[in-house]
């Protein structure tokens, strides 16, 4: 038997990703979130993407 498929639209946020949307809350661009999590700005990018 196979396992069901894992839906990534109810799949939980991972702890980078929760620290993203805070940044986010914060009023922060993405290029300053990525200077302040030590992240290139389109890894940046691709959490928000995920997140959204």
């Amino acid at each position: 038997m196979t396992p069901p498929a894992i839906d990534p639209l109810h799949e939980p946020l991972t702890d980078k990703e929760k620290h993203v949307i805070v940044l986010i809350a914060q009023g922060m661009s993405n290029k300053q979130i990525a200077a302040t999590i030590f992240l290139a700005e389109g890894t940046v990018k691709n959490y928000v993407s995920r997140i959204m």
